[in-house]
């Protein structure tokens, strides 16, 4: 079973030595500042507010990251990595291939709803909060975001070859379809603070791209 992706930092302690006796000054900087974007957001937060939680002198921060933005591209493949668990068992061929879309997101929806909807999706807030001012984090969002569509049509496919997928849609389009759809619900979510705009997701999306059985 896939582990849920909660904003969260390292199980380490801030300040906290590595294997080799250095402190992980870089790795508290990360943990700080995805936490604090997730629940802050991006541009309400400021490199001191991070320096501060990390417990690491503001001249180290220009040490690990050139810019805030630079560190703005740490943690989006921070968090991609914290998604890695979900996309391993979307592939894993242990079930229906629609079976395993629904866990996908229905396991990402319990996430949001766990923490009272405060927190969302760090992709999509980051793709809402800069992708019109910060090019470095448009172009890497632009990758995650495409990782994440080809896994989904991977899995769409497979259930395309069992005659699954309702005409005329493609692969690729229907796994774009998913992920667009499930991101503006989870907006809504945040906003009605209520996992209503989630469960309507599931439950037309699902109708809408494919058969009932089989």
């Amino acid at each position: 079973m896939a582990k849920p992706v909660k904003i969260k930092t390292s199980q380490r302690r801030a300040g906290v030595k590595s294997a080799t006796g250095r402190r992980d000054a870089k790795g508290d900087l990360l943990d700080a500042a995805l936490s604090l974007f997730a629940t802050a957001g991006y541009n309400a937060v400021g490199v001191k507010e991070i320096v501060d939680k990390a417990g690491v002198p503001k001249g180290s921060f220009y040490t690990y990251f050139a810019s805030k933005e630079v560190l703005g591209c740490a943690v989006i493949d921070r968090y991609s990595e914290m998604l890695s668990d979900r996309l391993r068992a979307l592939l894993a061929p242990d079930d229906s291939p629609v079976e395993r879309l629904r866990r996908h997101f229905a396991g990402l929806s319990q996430d949001i709803a766990a923490t009272d909807f405060l927190i969302g999706c760090l992709l999509g807030q980051f793709g809402t909060e800069t992708a019109g001012q910060r090019e470095l984090m448009r172009q890497r969002l632009l990758q995650r975001f495409a990782a994440w569509t080809k896994a989904l049509a991977q899995v769409v496919g497979e259930a395309a070859d069992r005659d699954q997928l309702l005409a005329p849609f493609s692969p690729k389009d229907a796994a774009t379809f998913l992920l667009n759809s499930w991101e503006g619900a989870v907006l809504r979510a945040r906003v009605e603070r209520d996992r209503a705009p989630l469960d309507t997701f599931e439950n037309v999306a699902f109708a809408s791209l494919f058969r009932s059985k089989g």
